[in-house]
C-alpha cells in the first residue's frame, strides 16, 4: 500500500496540539520532515539532531568562503564517519534545492524555513544555474559513496565543485 506524506500544515498542527511544540519549532520540523510525522516526532525528542543540522549548514556556509586547503581538511574530517557524511550530503542537497527554488522564483515551499535570509543571499549570489550544478555534484558524490567509492577522494572532488565567493 503506497503511503503518501501528510501535508506540512497537518504535521505542524499535530506537533503543536498533540506534542505541545512551540509554533516556530513545529513549523520548522514540519517542513524538514516533508510530511513524515514520525520523523518529526523523533527529531522533536532528539535535540542534538537540530544542533547537528545547524552546525552542518553553518559549515557549508563557511566552506563557501574557505580556501581549498580548509575545504580538504573538512573533507578529511568528514570522511571518517560515513553515516555523518551521508546525512550531511542529504542536508546540503536540500539546502541547494531551496536555493534553486528561491533563485528561480518557484512557488514550491522551501524546507529550510528558519534560514530565509541566507537562502535569499545564496540565491542572489549564485543563481539557479550554479545551484543546479551544485545539486548535481552532491548527487554524484552520494552515488559514488553508495557504490563504495573512496570517501575522502569523493569528498575532496565535491569540495572543488562547491562554489566560492
Amino acid at each position: 500500500v503506497p503511503l503518501r506524506p501528510l501535508p506540512v500544515t497537518l504535521v505542524e498542527q499535530a506537533l503543536m496540539t498533540r506534542w505541545d511544540t512551540a509554533a516556530e519549532k513545529a513549523e520548522l520540523l514540519a517542513h524538514l520532515s516533508s510530511g513524515r510525522l514520525g520523523w518529526a516526532v523523533r527529531i522533536l525528542a532528539d535535540e542534538e539532531a537540530l544542533k547537528r543540522r545547524t552546525g552542518r549548514l553553518d559549515e557549508l556556509d563557511d566552506l563557501i568562503g574557505a580556501s581549498i586547503v580548509r575545504r580538504f581538511r573538512y573533507a578529511e574530517k568528514l570522511a571518517h564517519d560515513l553515516v555523518a557524511t551521508q546525512q550531511t550530503l542529504d542536508l546540503w542537497i536540500g539546502w541547494w534545492r531551496d536555493v534553486l527554488l528561491v533563485a528561480s522564483h518557484a512557488s514550491a515551499a522551501v524546507t529550510n524555513v528558519d534560514r530565509q535570509d541566507q537562502l535569499q543571499e545564496h540565491a542572489r549570489r549564485f543563481g539557479a544555474k550554479t545551484s543546479a550544478l551544485v545539486i548535481k555534484a552532491l548527487r554524484a558524490a552520494m552515488e559514488k559513496l553508495q557504490h563504495n567509492g573512496n570517501t575522502r577522494l569523493t569528498l575532496e572532488v565535491l569540495m572543488l565543485d562547491l562554489p566560492s565567493q
